[in-house]
């Protein structure tokens, strides 16, 4: 398996005091859970496809050696926070010894950080407000990375900070008071020439970003984290289903894909098509929309499919513990990791 995209950036670190057979372990369990190909297991040397590029690591003198392979600056950066996330746990005084031979200087904003201004916020069908933001540039958002995380700091915080690149290369984020809430979004639209892009947001009672652009003006500013995540699926043959928090992404890849492409998409609502959101058409993809009450929850319609999945990209966005039952159902399956798309875009409250 190769990456879509050239690979021309590389960073280096050395995981002190750590036995390699630890570390392969922790490897092969993330890629297990994560859906991540597992490009080259040898010995003392393991290599995996994570979303935006690779991850190397290989037995070294004092430790073991990790060399992250991208095509961009910001995407080394995600790859390097993702990393140090998944082991600061498990081994935090490595983690904490860790020095990258390209990362910027401790307290700089990482690459993938950017100040954005508000446009304009526009009611999009009865659920849902278009917010156009305005940045220096969004030439980054491409195919291959369609999402962000917007960054709102607490409602009246006396001051605001903004994340920084910490000694380790992990990317710092603001705590107590100061602590951002940074949920992510899909860009909708870009225009990297007038420096704008749009994404939509699904308003629910008690939403902070509903709150946000409810009563934002335009001038106002905030920051952006991005891009990151998953691109548009390389695929002609697909199967969606997704609820109001998938529909910006599901709409996105509607746009984008093939005009020769075939498959269905499944949409739940509160309301069903009555909820106006403007979802592309598109010749070869049938589009079902239907009512959350009454009716099989998301997962329960793709389970019903699930003969089919081996046919067409897999595509499932929602709540968390349905996305857990899908995953479950691809693993027990063994369909290729890279034929689907599994994302948790919400969690359900506890009873």
């Amino acid at each position: 398996m190769t990456l879509s995209q050239p690979i021309s950036l590389t960073s280096d670190a050395l995981l002190p005091g750590l036995a390699f057979a630890a570390i392969r372990a922790v490897v092969l369990r993330d890629a297990q859970d994560n859906g991540r190909a597992v490009l080259e297991d040898v010995e003392g040397r393991i290599t995996v496809q994570a979303r935006l590029g690779r991850m190397g690591f290989a037995k070294a003198e004092g430790g073991v050696a990790v060399t992250l392979a991208a095509e961009r600056a910001d995407q080394l950066q995600t790859m390097r926070s993702m990393l140090i996330e998944r082991l600061e746990k498990a081994a935090p005084d490595a983690v904490a010894g860790l020095r990258w031979s390209d990362t910027e200087a401790a307290g700089a904003p990482p690459p993938n950080f950017r100040m954005v201004t508000v446009e304009s916020v526009e009611p999009l069908g009865t659920d849902f407000l278009r917010v156009r933001i305005r940045a220096s540039d969004f030439a980054l958002f491409d195919e291959t990375s369609i999402h962000f995380r917007i960054l709102l700091p607490k409602p009246g915080a006396d001051r605001i900070e903004w994340p920084t690149v910490a000694e380790n290369g992990a990317t710092r984020w603001p705590s107590g008071e100061a602590a951002l809430h940074r949920p992510v979004y899909t860009a909708r639209e870009i225009d990297p020439q007038a420096g704008t892009l749009t994404f939509d947001v699904f308003i629910h009672e008690g939403g902070r970003v509903t709150d946000w652009a409810s009563a934002v003006a335009p001038g106002a500013q905030t920051g952006l984290m991005g891009p990151g995540g998953g691109g548009i699926p390389q695929t002609r043959r697909i199967a969606m289903f997704g609820d109001e928090t998938a529909f910006p992404a599901i709409a996105r890849i509607l746009d984008t894909l093939p005009g020769d492409a075939t498959g269905q998409v499944m949409l739940q609502s509160r309301r069903g098509a009555e909820c106006r959101y403007p979802m592309p058409e598109h010749p070869g993809i049938a589009v079902t929309w239907l009512r959350r009450d009454g009716g099989p929850d998301l997962a329960e319609m793709a389970l019903a499919e699930r003969a089919r999945w081996g046919e067409r990209f897999l595509w499932f966005a929602g709540e968390k513990s349905q996305c857990q039952r899908i995953r479950a159902a691809v693993k027990a399956d063994g369909l290729a990791t890279d034929q689907t798309y599994i994302a948790a875009y919400w969690t359900a409250p506890a009873a």
